[in-house]
C-alpha cells in the first residue's frame, strides 16, 4: 500500500478545514457533528427561542453574580445561537460514503472486524476474542471525546490553529500521554 507523502497529507487536511470553515462558517468537527446527531435521537431539549435564552443567561448571571445596574451593562445585539443542523447527519453520511468510496477505487477495501498488525495478532490473536479489547479500546475513545469536547484529530489540526485554549490543552494532553506511554513500553519490553 502506498501513501502521500506527509506534507500532502497536511495540505489536503488544512485545505479540508478551511473550506468546511469559509464555506459553512463553522469549525470542522467529525466527532461534535457525530454527537449533535446522536444527542438529536437521545435526548430531547426543552425549545426556547433566542429571545427566552437570553433572558435565561441574564437570569442565571444575577444569581452567580447579583444584580448590576443597567447603566453598566452594555449589550450587544444576540449573536445566533449554532444550532443542530439537519446537514449534520448528511455531513456524516458523506464522510463515510466517501471513505468507502475512496477505498474502492484505491482496490483496499477489505471488510473486517480485527487488527492485521503483528503486534495485535500476537497479542490477543484472531476470531471473537480479538473482538473484546477493540470494543473496549473504541468505548474509552468515545468516551474520551466525549470529555475532552473533540477528538485528537478535530483539537489538532482545527483548534490549535485557531488557538483555541481548551484544544491547546487537549492536545498537549493527547501528546504528553502518547509520549509516556510509549516510553513506559520502551521500559516494559
Amino acid at each position: 500500500m502506498s501513501y502521500w507523502p506527509f506534507w500532502a497529507g497536511g495540505l489536503a487536511l488544512a485545505i479540508a478545514a478551511v473550506a468546511h470553515n469559509v464555506l459553512l462558517r463553522r469549525s470542522l468537527g467529525v466527532s461534535g457533528k457525530f454527537s449533535n446527531v446522536v444527542d438529536r435521537y437521545t435526548s430531547p431539549r426543552p425549545a426556547m427561542d433566542d429571545a427566552a435564552m437570553l433572558e435565561a443567561l441574564r437570569a442565571m448571571t444575577v444569581e452567580e453574580f447579583g444584580d448590576v445596574p443597567e447603566s453598566a451593562v452594555q449589550v450587544d445585539e444576540p449573536r445566533p445561537v449554532e444550532r443542530i443542523e439537519a446537514s449534520d447527519g448528511g455531513f456524516f453520511l458523506g464522510v463515510v460514503i466517501g471513505a468507502v468510496a475512496l477505498a474502492l477505487v484505491s482496490g483496499g477495501f477489505v471488510p473486517t472486524l480485527t487488527l492485521h498488525g503483528a503486534t495485535f495478532l500476537r497479542t490477543f490473536g484472531e476470531g471473537p476474542l480479538a473482538l473484546v479489547p477493540l470494543f473496549f479500546g473504541g468505548t474509552l475513545v468515545g468516551f474520551g471525546t466525549r470529555m475532552a469536547g473533540g477528538c485528537t484529530s478535530g483539537h489538532g489540526l482545527v483548534g490549535v490553529s485557531r488557538l483555541q485554549p481548551p484544544s491547546l490543552i487537549a492536545t498537549a494532553c493527547f501528546f504528553g500521554a502518547g509520549i509516556a506511554v510509549s516510553f513506559l513500553l520502551e521500559v516494559v519490553r
